[in-house]
């Protein structure tokens, strides 16, 4: 099973993590990480740096981040420079949930597409979503 790892400016990691076991349950191989003010780059690469740490060795870990061009993305393109950890930016709790339910049975690099269609499809304009069904 691939692990996730949610990293994101303030607590938007930790919130998107807690709805997505208040929807499916407890999430192994699961972590989220938020960066807080005062925290340099440096300090945000070495909380990321323990976190990883916490996973089983051999477990490919896919990195979720809020924004491209952000620390937690900055922060992510340098794993993936230093040990390959794919990311995926602008997370979203559709991009989530789908990665989530599919893990078990899809390697990494398939659920970087999975994720990539799931978080676009979660975007939608309720109104004309609404229009359409009456």
């Amino acid at each position: 099973m691939v692990g996730i790892l949610i990293m994101s400016h303030g607590d938007c990691a930790s919130g998107l993590l807690s709805a997505a076991s208040l929807i499916m349950g407890e999430l192994p191989l699961c972590k989220a990480v938020g960066l807080y003010p005062g925290e340099s780059l440096e300090d945000f690469i070495n909380k990321v740096r323990k976190v990883i740490e916490e996973f089983p060795n051999g477990v490919e870990i896919l990195c979720l981040v809020d924004l491209f061009g952000g620390t937690p993305a900055n922060t992510a393109a340098l794993l993936y420079e230093m040990r390959g950890h794919r990311c995926i930016t602008g997370v979203n709790l559709p991009m989530l949930l789908e990665i989530l339910s599919s893990r078990e049975t899809r390697n990494i690099d398939e659920l970087v597409a999975i994720g990539q269609e799931a978080g676009k499809r979660g975007i939608l304009n309720l109104a004309d979503s609404l229009e359409r069904q009456a």
